[in-house]
Parts: C-alpha cells; sequence; structure tokens
C-alpha cells in the first residue's frame, strides 16, 4: 500500500514537474541562438560600446590594490585611466551582451588596439567613445540625426517621424512616421486623427473620437465625426 501511494505522489511530482518546462526550443539552445546572432555593424559597435561603458561605470570607485596609495598614484598614475583600469574592463567585456555575444567579443578584438589609443590618448578630447569609434574611426554609424554611407542629414519629419536609417550609415533617409501621422514629412494628421494644432514648425494630431467610424472626423467630439459608427447618431 504505501508503494502504490508513494508510486503515486512521485507521478504527481515528475507530472508537476514536467507541467513547468516549456514546449518548443530548449532554453539553452535559445541562448545559443541569440549568442550567436549577427548584428547589423552600427549595432554590433554599438552593444560593444554599451559593454565597454558598463565596464567603466563597474570600476569607476575604485582604486590600485597595494599598500602604499601615495606611490601607487605617483608611479601608476591615476586610476581612472590607467591600464589596470582598462584590464580590468576588458576582461568583462561583451558578458553582459544577450544578443550578439560572439560577434560582439570578436569586435573587441578587432577594435582592441583603437580602443586602447582611445583610452591612453583621447579620453579628454574625445569623450563620447561611441562617436570616436563607431563613427569617426571604425565608419559604422552616423551621429543622430544623419544616415547613409556619408553621414546625410535626415528630414526633420516634421518632430513626428524618424528618418530610415538615422544614426547608421544604411537607410534611404525618407521619414518613418509615428502613429497617426501621415505623408512624405509626417506633416498631415493620418487616418482617423485630427488636426489639433499646427504652426510653421509643429503639427499635432489628436485621435478621433470613438464614435466616429473609419471615415475619420473634422475635430474633437462625436459631433465632429463625418460617418458615426453603429450605435451613435
Amino acid at each position: 500500500m504505501r508503494r502504490t501511494v508513494l508510486s503515486v505522489l512521485l507521478l504527481g511530482s515528475a507530472a508537476v514537474v514536467g507541467a513547468d518546462v516549456p514546449s518548443g526550443v530548449p532554453t539553452n539552445v535559445k541562448k545559443e541562438r541569440q549568442r550567436a546572432e549577427k548584428l547589423p555593424p552600427c549595432k554590433a559597435c554599438t552593444v560593444l560600446v554599451n559593454s565597454f561603458r558598463e565596464g567603466m561605470k563597474r570600476t569607476e570607485r575604485s582604486k590600485h590594490e597595494g599598500g602604499d596609495a601615495a606611490w601607487e598614484e605617483e608611479r601608476l598614475g591615476s586610476y581612472k585611466t590607467s591600464e589596470l583600469r582598462l584590464i580590468e574592463i576588458q576582461e568583462r567585456l561583451c558578458q553582459d551582451v544577450g544578443r550578439g555575444e560572439d560577434q560582439c567579443h570578436q569586435l573587441a578584438e578587432d577594435y582592441e588596439s583603437r580602443i586602447e589609443e582611445w583610452w591612453k590618448q583621447h579620453q579628454n578630447d574625445h569623450p563620447d567613445l561611441h562617436r570616436w569609434l563607431c563613427v569617426d574611426e571604425a565608419q559604422v554609424c552616423c551621429p543622430d540625426g544623419f544616415f547613409g554611407p556619408t553621414c546625410e542629414p535626415c528630414p526633420s519629419c516634421f518632430g513626428n517621424g524618424k528618418c530610415k536609417g538615422n544614426g547608421t550609415r544604411k537607410g534611404n533617409g525618407k521619414c518613418s512616421c509615428d502613429e497617426g501621422y501621415d505623408g512624405e514629412n509626417c506633416d498631415r494628421c493620418g487616418p482617423e486623427h485630427y488636426e489639433a494644432f499646427r504652426d510653421s514648425e509643429k503639427l499635432l494630431c489628436a485621435k478621433c473620437h470613438k464614435a466616429c467610424a473609419a471615415g475619420g472626423c473634422t475635430g474633437a467630439g462625436p459631433n465632429a465625426c463625418r460617418v458615426c459608427r453603429t450605435g451613435w447618431v
């Protein structure tokens, strides 16, 4: 009898454990796929720089280890810009990355000498590592507000969208409008939205009242509907 009860309990426990295991691709396989994922050049460089910045945050309060702090500061220099700190950052570089981790490690090797050059020579005059490495040196990104192989200026998109390729060496620069906006330059309201405000530089569109059907509206409230939904008059 005890064996029967024990068997039932064990089978029940196994069923519960089995129910917690998700179907489909195992978690470790998903992680491996994420690690091996190939990111676009600008994104990959940005991921590397972000990981380096996290390393800088992690080590910003550390100091040289040793008994004579004054001697170390004199002989080894400020820890803030020391080679020791750089090594400590590089030791854990890309370990905090999920998607594209393998690519990040490869880029860290490819850009190692450039990162060391920035660390030793350009931190003061070029404090933005992303701009120095990804935009100016590797030339795989553009500054924000620019796009394409030669980093041409993005259109304003009237403040209601983003240009395709913004910040990268890709894209055609055309506006991708936010929800509720339309037009080549996002300078008019989209379907089922109305113009709430406009001046020479800004356009604000608001969603039509829920009483309005697909025809949209001319302004705020149910009385501005071009066509009412069923149940509204």
